[in-house]
């Protein structure tokens, strides 16, 4: 290597680095906008708002869908000790029921569902966040009985926690992950 080409060596990791850092600053930028950022609950920093739109809604569940016991490998409505629970009778709701789901949606037009994954279920969506940020959920009860949401590992206050009662007009409930 000539001096000349080790002289510029250091220049051109530092240019290097310099255009990774802008490439990270990019990736932030498109992740999180200046309204994304808030004040955090608790101190002065500034912290990351993740924004959520979720809605209950009911639909139509099938408790055996293959209509199999696959266990014994017969047909549900042959098999004395299944079709019990199956068929609909007094006191029985049968194969098919309403059932509430919460989905997660692109705004707050409530208009765009995000796809959901096969895998999950019934479980609602993943709400993702890393320590310190706020969460904001919108929730939509478009179901016909009272439905809230429990999002597990995430901290809040009493008047915050969806229980007992519906929100009062206005209400925003409020909830952040802890350690940060």
């Amino acid at each position: 290597m000539s001096a000349r080409a080790r002289s510029t060596f250091p220049a051109r990791r530092l240019a290097a680095a310099l255009c990774l850092l802008a490439a990270v600053v990019a990736l932030a930028a498109r992740t999180a906008t200046a309204a994304d950022v808030i004040p955090c609950p608790d101190d002065a920093r500034a912290c990351l708002l993740r924004t959520y739109y979720v809605a209950a809604k009911e639909v139509e569940w099938d408790y055996a869908p293959t209509g199999t016991n696959i266990f014994a490998n017969t047909p549900i409505d042959d098999d004395d000790g299944s079709s019990v629970y199956t068929k609909q009778d007094t006191g029985r709701i049968g194969r098919k029921y309403k059932k509430a789901i919460y989905n997660q949606y692109t705004d707050a037009s409530f208009k765009t569902q995000v796809p959901r994954d096969p895998g999950m279920g019934l479980l609602g969506p993943v709400l993702r966040a890393e320590v310190g940020n706020v969460l904001k959920i919108v929730f939509v009860n478009k179901a016909s009985m009272p439905f809230s949401m429990h999002p597990h590992g995430v901290s809040y206050d009493k008047d915050n926690e969806g229980a007992t009662a519906a929100p009062k007009p206005g209400c925003r409930r409020r909830g952040s992950l802890p350690g940060g």
